[in-house]
């Protein structure tokens, strides 16, 4: 694999099987993620050309993608920092059931913020993810998120889905994560209202999530916004500022 030594296999992606490497000249510890797709060289350039567009996405929550190439057989492969430790890498969903299933409030407010940030900017770049999972967000040492391989995913799974209905959706899956963060529960149709089960929460974030898993939100930017206007507790800013909010980021008129 050009300068990279494999070590050791890892646990596999979403899209790729994953493998601890080390650069010969550093000496750095990498991730290469080898895809499999079709076995023709044009299949392979075409993907390629995917990952050279998700390799120019530089987002502080985008785990960047350091090189990609194809190898001897003409199998595309791309290489990210390393962000475990001795354990291997530390995925969003594993970080989950180390916690219990959940998190705290502003963990779970910070891991939101995190997420969108990265997706609006993405959008931003006229970049799509698509429906986004527990698994393809990493933790690394220092508890920041970063979304592995963005952009992929739409790319090999729904490549002719319109941007608008990307964005919607992938803005819901954020959502779905953050719901469960925050609750511990699946957000299920009908959820249950986080002030149900986290009674000291403010009805700040029954009113955003009822929004961001049903209504929806317009744009990842959108929503950033209403995460923002969340108060901690029953005693904060109050509810009728934050529909207010709403009421405009969802106006037609924006």
């Amino acid at each position: 694999m050009g300068p990279y030594q494999l070590i050791r296999q890892l646990t596999p992606g979403v899209l790729a099987e994953r493998w601890l490497a080390v650069h010969e000249r550093t000496q750095r510890t990498h991730v290469l993620h080898r895809f499999t797709v079709a076995s023709d060289r044009a299949a392979s350039r075409r993907f390629i050309h995917m990952l050279r567009r998700a390799e120019s996405l530089k987002h502080a929550h985008v785990l960047p993608i350091e090189a990609v190439s194809l190898d001897h057989r003409g199998v595309p492969f791309a290489i990210t920092p390393y962000t475990g430790d001795q354990d291997g890498l530390m995925s969003l969903d594993r970080l989950l059931h180390i916690h219990d299933g959940f998190l705290s409030m502003e963990e779970a407010r910070r891991a939101l913020r995190q997420l969108l940030s990265a997706v609006e900017f993405a959008h931003r770049e006229g970049v799509f993810h698509g429906v986004l999972g527990q698994r393809e967000v990493l933790v690394d040492r220092s508890g920041c998120l970063l979304i592995e391989l963005y952009g992929l995913a739409r790319g090999l799974l729904a490549p002719d889905a319109q941007p608008s209905a990307s964005e919607r959706l992938e803005v819901r899956s954020v959502f779905e994560i953050g719901y469960q963060l925050l609750t511990g529960l699946r957000a299920d149709d009908p959820h249950i209202p986080p002030t149900r089960v986290l009674p000291e929460l403010s009805e700040d974030w029954d009113s955003l999530f009822d929004i961001g898993l049903h209504t929806g939100f317009a744009s990842a930017a959108h929503a950033l916004s209403a995460v923002d206007l969340c108060a901690s507790g029953r005693s904060g800013r109050g509810l009728w500022r934050m529909r207010s909010a709403l009421r405009t980021l969802l106006s037609p008129s924006r």
